[in-house]
């Protein structure tokens, strides 16, 4: 999948901030994530591209100096109009890159470098403006690219493996491209951190990675406090603070003709993003979501994207089980939780577009709005087969399903009320779907109110709560309470 910043793109029909205005629940309570988005333009995925459309770095010779790198550590400081040669396979001592202060140049890598475990970052770029980092490979190591309070910058054909942390974080900087960059058998792939944006990430591949926390998605996209520092990450930026003041965030970054796949965590996670368009993706056999859209992310495009068999939960580790707060949810047989994950949801996210994309065999659900969803737009997507993670501790999953999860969620002990809202999922719209699901492809909650759904086509039956629904319901939490029963039990005795 190839597209250019000249092709027709569908934009996003209008999402008014002000309608939130009109109803009474808002009034009495106006949303964080409403809130957090105010300021913020409703941009259609034209306008993104035109703030993207600069992200050209202009890096022209004749250098003043070449430079060939054959040892380390190596660092550069306030130079500018510099070429740099990695020799990556006849490296001498260890250690890492620093360029500081630098403009006007470019580093090209030749050969694989294999990294030890002592350095944080392998490449440090800080305060730079109008470079080129190109061609480089490493193995093993912790994070190989950290870039921070920079602008203007390619990285291209970067490719990274078998690191224990990420291939590239991005921290404070603006108009940049990641393109043609493969990370593979990592813990996390692309982070964009903090006050970023103007940026894209494309014809990318993103798959295997093991770790297991949501900040260790594929992509990950990340707003933080004005407290953040480059010292902090990539382990303290995603901080136990409410969405409000989490006010530095990524904005207009386009992700696009990317795979995202066999990730332990998700494949996109958007935490606290803004007007960014995910657009012509793969996004396939992730063990969490496809995408979650969390943390206020607002004003965000999701369009034309493949999204199939995410939410498996496979193969879990007590620690996995710890961190996701599924413990009181049975093992299935094959060792997955019964607890599935869809393969898009939406918590505390407010006015995105999720338009015609093909969402199709995802284990729990296609499209989950989980709670405090308000103002987002489900339009003219396919949903097929989305329930396959269906199981008898369980209701079934749904092809949509708009919830307002209360506070029994334990992701953070103190305070956690101050930190997101335990809302229903409020005056969404989902229109012009086409659901061919097990069961009922549609469920609402029925807190969830003000919503609109109307033009779906549904090739089964619509959503009810009927009688067999309820026996359903009744019928899986008996199953747990025993489960549990019989768990509790067991670990008297051994």
């Amino acid at each position: 999948m190839t597209m250019d910043n000249n092709a027709t793109i569908q934009s996003a029909p209008g999402l008014d901030p002000g309608r939130g205005e009109a109803f009474p629940e808002f009034q009495e309570r106006f949303p964080m994530s409403l809130r957090a988005a105010r300021g913020y333009a409703n941009l259609n995925s034209k306008q993104i591209f035109t703030k993207i459309a600069k992200v050209k770095p202009d890096v022209t010779g004749p250098f003043t100096l070449r430079i060939e790198i054959d040892s380390l550590p190596f660092s550069l400081h306030d130079q500018k109009g510099i070429s740099l040669t990695l020799n990556s396979n006849q490296l001498q001592g260890g250690g890492s890159i620093s360029i500081e202060n630098c403009s006007n140049f470019i580093l090209t890598a030749s050969g694989t470098c294999s990294l030890a475990h002592a350095d944080k970052f392998f490449l440090k770029i800080h305060n730079c403006h109008n470079f080129i980092i190109q061609d480089l490979q490493t193995t093993g190591g912790r994070h190989t690219l950290l870039v921070t309070d920079s602008q203007l910058f390619r990285v291209s054909r970067l490719q990274v493996e078998k690191g224990h942390g990420y291939g590239i974080i991005i921290f404070n900087s603006s108009n940049f491209s990641l393109g043609h960059c493969r990370i593979e058998n990592n813990l996390a792939g692309i982070m964009v951190v903090g006050n970023s944006g103007n940026g894209r990430i494309a014809n990318c591949h993103v798959s295997k990675l093991h770790g297991f926390f949501n900040c260790d998605a594929g992509i990950h996209l990340c707003a933080t406090s004005n407290a953040i520092t480059p010292e902090d990450l990539p382990e303290r930026c995603h901080e136990p603070l409410s969405i409000e003041q989490k006010s530095r965030r990524p904005r207009t970054i386009v992700i696009q003709d990317t795979t995202c796949a066999d990730c332990r965590a998700q494949g996109i996670y958007l935490e606290g993003a803004v007007n960014c368009l995910v657009q012509n993706n793969i996004i396939i056999n992730n063990n969490k979501e496809g995408i979650c859209f969390d943390w206020g992310s607002c004003y965000n495009l999701f369009i034309d994207n493949i999204v199939t068999l995410n939410g498996e939960r496979r193969s879990l580790s007590e620690e996995e089980i710890q961190v996701d707060f599924i413990g009181q949810y049975p093992l299935l047989e094959d060792g997955s939780s019964s607890m599935k994950l869809p393969g898009i949801s939406i918590d505390n996210g407010c006015m995105n577009l999720i338009a015609s994309n093909k969402i199709a065999g995802n284990y729990g659900g296609g499209i989950k709005m989980i709670r405090s969803a308000m103002l987002n737009a489900i339009h003219t997507n396919t949903l097929i087969a989305n329930t396959i993670g269906n199981n008898r501790f369980l209701p079934p999953f749904h092809g949509i399903s708009v919830l307002g999860v209360g506070t029994g969620t334990r992701e953070f002990t103190d305070g956690k009320k101050s930190l997101l809202d335990f809302l229903p999922s409020i005056a969404n719209s989902i229109t012009d779907n086409m659901l061919q699901e097990e069961g009922h492809p549609l469920f609402l909650d029925n807190k969830c109110i003000k919503n609109t759904i109307q033009g779906n086509i549904i090739r089964r039956n619509p959503a009810c709560t009927g009688r067999k629904s309820v026996f359903k319901k009744i019928s899986a939490f008996l199953r747990r309470w025993a489960w549990r029963c019989c768990h509790i039990a067991g670990k008297k005795t051994s």
